[in-house]
């Protein structure tokens, strides 16, 4: 996964830490169990970067939140539990995919919130992407979802219910774009 910041620079995802390009150098950020302000894990699943340019990183051990000012994080440990999708839903929530299952994320109170929006979706997701109003959900094996995030409404995408293994999806000029591993590009 990789993101762009409101400075220009390049965030990229991999299996050994947070690596930013600022266009001359890269720093790579890793965690320090002794260290609470650094990264939550290593393995990171998803970057993202919110309307506020505030770059969120999903990690396989929980969530974190950079802070540019003080060039550290603000980490919600997960047990262990891989957060793989990340996307804004409000200026003080953000929707989550965390070890399959999705939940909602406070950023004022600073931790996960109960909601009754998705305890009715049976679903093991995997990954998110937001367009407008509407949040994408791919899947482990029930192809793609969206959820209309005013109507709180949640449906099935015609053609595209039994893809499975959904990794990325992409929503630009009125086409869905859903890779898969193994089931190719729809």
């Amino acid at each position: 996964s990789c993101a762009q910041d409101s400075l220009g620079r390049m965030w990229f995802g991999t299996s050994d830490g947070l690596n930013c390009y600022n266009g001359y150098d890269f720093n790579i950020y890793r965690n320090n169990p002794s260290d609470s302000t650094s990264i939550a894990g290593n393995i990171i699943r998803k970057v993202y970067v919110d309307s506020q340019g505030r770059l969120w990183a999903g990690t396989a051990k929980g969530l974190s939140l950079y802070d540019t000012e003080k060039d550290s994080f603000q980490s919600l440990l997960t047990s262990d539990k891989a957060v793989t999708g990340i996307v804004e839903v409000s200026e003080t929530k953000m929707m989550v995919v965390c070890a399959g299952e999705i939940k909602f994320f406070d950023t004022a109170l600073w931790d996960f919130i109960d909601s009754e929006t998705f305890h009715h979706v049976n679903v093991e997701a995997t990954i998110l992407h937001r367009d407008k109003d509407k949040v994408w959900i791919g899947t482990v094996s029930s192809g793609v979802l969206s959820w209309d995030i005013k109507e709180n409404k949640t449906k099935k995408v015609a053609g595209l219910d039994n893809v499975r293994q959904v990794q990325c999806i992409n929503y630009h000029k009125d086409t869905l774009w859903v890779a898969t591993e193994g089931d190719g590009l729809w």
